[in-house]
């Protein structure tokens, strides 16, 4: 059975680290004679001597050291097993503010969403579907907790890390002369009225970017803000579309044909949250849980 309580110890490792009675009581906030009695009353209870005294310094003797080292130790120990029973008591309940793009509501990312709320059954989740651009915006002002969201080209307050590439094709009528194509030179769409996402959106930023390296320039016909509606209208022949290649398993009508595009299209999709604020046990559960399904 011990014969001596925590705060003893934690009393102890303080003056040997210190090697002064004076500055231990400072940092533990007691007197240097609460602290003086602490550890004589460890030491009586040991039946050791555990500092050599004088009025000049306070070392350590031959047991103190042997101590010293169980008892750091120990109260590593403690800590860890304290910050985990923390973490653990923080995932029994709450909320988390989540975002995600418009264009993932179709995507294995909802089985994600769904899988993670069976596991945490305690948690809530409030989920937004915002383009990337509000994303960060909520991001910064504490709206949002999480956003899965392309990759931001300014980074500056905000953390990403990538889940996957999302690669991007074609969307064409049926009998649309490409169509004939098993891949479509990314030259060949200049010559194509193209239904794209409006100006300002991050979709159609990555994309107008990544075709000005291969000197191709869009021959915009509609600008539509959702890939539904996109589609909608190539079934209706007023176009062609690029759309991430995801969409292609959850359509399933025969006048839209689907080809790859010869370049590789496309934008990283990931986790992006504020370094502006502490994250949450619930956050860090969430996050860690998409990297496990997508990456794992």
């Amino acid at each position: 059975m011990l014969n001596f309580n925590l705060n003893s110890i934690l009393t102890f490792i303080e003056v040997a680290n210190a090697e002064s009675f004076t500055v231990a009581s400072e940092r533990l906030h007691t007197s240097s004679s609460a602290v003086s009695a602490r550890i004589k009353l460890l030491e009586k209870r040991l039946g050791v001597q555990l500092f050599d005294r004088t009025t000049r310094s306070v070392k350590l003797t031959h047991a103190g050291k042997r101590l010293l080292v169980a008892a750091e130790n120990a109260r590593s120990e403690l800590l860890t097993a304290t910050r985990m029973l923390q973490r653990e008591a923080g995932l029994h309940s709450g909320e988390i503010a989540l975002a995600f793009m418009p264009s993932l509501v179709d995507s294995n990312f909802m089985h994600a969403i769904s899988a993670f709320m069976a596991e945490y059954p305690n948690l809530a989740l409030k989920l937004f579907d915002i383009d990337s651009k509000r994303s960060l915006e909520k991001l910064a002002t504490a709206e949002l907790d999480l956003a899965v969201i392309s990759k931001p080209a300014e980074t500056h307050k905000v953390s990403y890390e990538p889940l996957f590439w999302d690669r991007c094709i074609v969307a064409l009528p049926k009998g649309h002369p490409l169509s004939t194509q098993r891949v479509v030179d990314i030259k060949a769409l200049a010559k194509e009225p193209v239904i794209v996402s409006p100006q300002g959106t991050t979709f159609r930023h990555v994309i107008d970017s990544q075709l000005r390296e291969h000197d191709v320039i869009l021959n915009v016909a509609q600008e539509i803000s959702t890939v539904p509606a996109m589609l909608q209208m190539v079934e209706m022949g007023f176009g062609i579309s690029i759309v991430p290649a995801r969409v292609r398993k959850h359509i399933r009508s025969p006048d839209i044909l689907f080809r790859p595009i010869q370049e590789d299209i496309g934008w990283s999709i990931g986790v992006a949250t504020s370094t502006l604020f502490a994250e949450t046990s619930a956050c860090k559960a969430l996050r860690e849980f998409l990297f496990r399904y997508y990456c794992g």
